[in-house]
């Protein structure tokens, strides 16, 4: 009989954005596409019943709209709205060494509002970033698969550089509430 259990750990995150693209930005009143890739590092090591979890860096591919505002010469403010997906490898090991892998796919819809200083470094701005959404968590393992939809948050602060017109990279580290999610408790063999 397989067993589940509830987690609720706040996970920290590393985030790096590789690649944030918009068509353009001429003027702040106009609304831009984005296209994102990014990788996060969970930190979170989970135990369950004599069991611990470690997750791999989880790559992951946002497209979107967004709309930047400029609130004075020296502040602006992101708002945008975003579908992304992210894949993981989840590594549970148990006390007498042995270990099932499991994969994560997290499909989100996100609203985000990214709050900049802009003109204090060149070619880097400093930024806070507030995301809240609706996502859907897929855990497969050879032990089972668990399924389900919450509403989540992110809260992020980085440096974003400006690598040329509309492209950037960002790199930040924050917190992510995805982590609610029944898992299939493992079937290790008695030793």
């Amino acid at each position: 009989m397989k067993k589940s259990f509830k987690h609720k750990a706040l996970q920290t995150l590393f985030s790096v954005g590789l690649i944030s693209a918009s068509s353009f930005q001429a003027n702040s009143s106009e609304i831009y596409r984005f296209v994102a890739l990014d990788i996060q590092k969970p930190n979170a090591e989970l135990k369950q019943l004599g069991s611990s979890f470690d997750f791999d860096a989880r790559p992951g591919l946002a497209l979107g709209l967004g709309k930047s505002i400029q609130l004075s010469s020296d502040w602006s403010l992101d708002t945008e709205l975003s579908i992304n997906y992210a894949r993981s490898t989840i590594e549970r090991s148990s006390a007498n060494g042995d270990t099932d892998y499991g994969k994560l796919n997290e499909i989100g819809l996100w609203a985000s509002t990214k709050f900049k200083r802009e003109n204090l470094f060149e070619q880097v701005t400093p930024f806070v970033e507030l995301s809240a959404g609706i996502v859907e968590l897929d855990y497969k393992s050879n032990q089972g698969r668990s399924q389900g939809h919450q509403a989540a948050y992110k809260v992020v602060s980085g440096l974003e550089f400006n690598m040329a017109k509309g492209a950037t990279i960002s790199f930040g580290i924050g917190f992510n509430s995805t982590d609610d999610l029944e898992v299939p408790a493992p079937v290790f063999s008695a030793m």
